[in-house]
């Protein structure tokens, strides 16, 4: 009968995958994509829990965009590509650490042909990207006399960035996190502001092979010091679920709220709104996650498509 424990454990693990992995890698680490937002200080959607003590995860990320807006204030049609690297760090029971830094440059990545096949197969409208040739780069802002053509090449934007996370509250099911974040983007075609900060709440909800996430963040620009007016101040809502398949295969998804960051043109100001929708591959000591990112109900002031691939190691 000495086989009866280890079969309760066995099976324990299997019906309870989160059990299995004391190492929770959280939600996906993609970020913004739509075209204001990916080049600010934008709170990110983060675990409400504290890593393992003395926990540390190299990470790093691509993301392939495409941009498409046609309006009387605002035009944009466009491709970017951000490279993502940080690290995170667990250095006491209630403090975690990270420091990332995100490049982002505009170049061809032919997801012109994928987004209007994508439109064409579920019936959405163009919005006028057919009337147009592929593979442009154009922006045109005629309020603020901006005309930018052919920049292919060009940085959008250099930023580096240092988050702090103090864990507030922890229980079996419940975790509950404070962080701030200081931002300071050195150069790009669509730099807003040199420095930035953020404030935010993380919540985290967990049962067996269920998680959701909650996110409610603050945003202080400083004077802009960019291509367009910022306001002062802009929110952040996010809230993400992700089901454990088993120890090895996670499905994710999430919803953003990102409220407008420039004063102007009125295109702009509308708030964006994201839905991302990834697959994670778990392996002993890392992490690989797959996701897309769709632009829902304002069609000028996000990205079409954005394709990403991540990597997560625990050293």
């Amino acid at each position: 009968m000495r086989f009866i424990p280890l079969l309760s454990l066995i099976c324990t693990l299997v019906a309870f995958p989160s059990l299995a992995n004391e190492y929770r890698y959280g939600p996906f680490i993609n970020y913004a994509q739509a075209p204001l937002a990916s080049h600010s200080l934008t709170p990110q959607l983060r675990d409400g829990f504290s890593l393992p003590l003395d926990s540390q995860e190299l990470f790093g990320g691509f993301s392939a965009a495409s941009i498409w807006s046609d309006s009387p204030g605002y035009e944009g049609d466009f491709y970017q590509n951000q490279f993502t690297l940080g690290l995170k760090w667990q250095f006491a029971p209630r403090w975690q650490a990270e420091l990332s830094y995100r490049f982002s440059q505009a170049w061809d990545n032919q997801l012109d042909s994928l987004t209007m096949g994508f439109h064409d197969l579920f019936g959405l409208d163009q919005n006028g990207r057919d009337s147009v040739d592929k593979h442009r780069f154009h922006i045109a802002v005629p309020e603020h006399k901006i005309a930018w053509d052919d920049f292919s090449g060009s940085t959008l934007s250099s930023a580096f960035s240092v988050y702090t996370q103090y864990q507030i509250h922890t229980s079996e099911q419940h975790g509950l996190s404070l962080g701030a974040t200081l931002y300071y983007n050195q150069n790009g075609l669509l730099r807003l502001n040199r420095f930035e900060q953020a404030l935010q709440l993380n919540y985290t909800y967990q049962q067996d092979a269920h998680r959701i996430y909650g996110l409610l963040g603050v945003v202080h620009h400083n004077s802009a010091t960019g291509t367009l007016p910022t306001k002062k101040s802009t929110l952040t809502l996010a809230a993400g679920y992700e089901y454990q398949l088993n120890t090895k295969h996670h499905l994710f998804s999430s919803f953003h709220f990102y409220q407008d960051t420039v004063e102007s043109p009125k295109e702009l100001e509308k708030p964006a709104t994201e839905y991302v929708l990834g697959y994670r591959y778990v392996m002993p000591s890392s992490a690989l996650e797959l996701a897309l990112t769709e632009n829902v109900f304002s069609t000028d002031n996000s990205t079409d498509i954005a394709l990403h691939i991540s990597y997560r190691y625990r050293l």
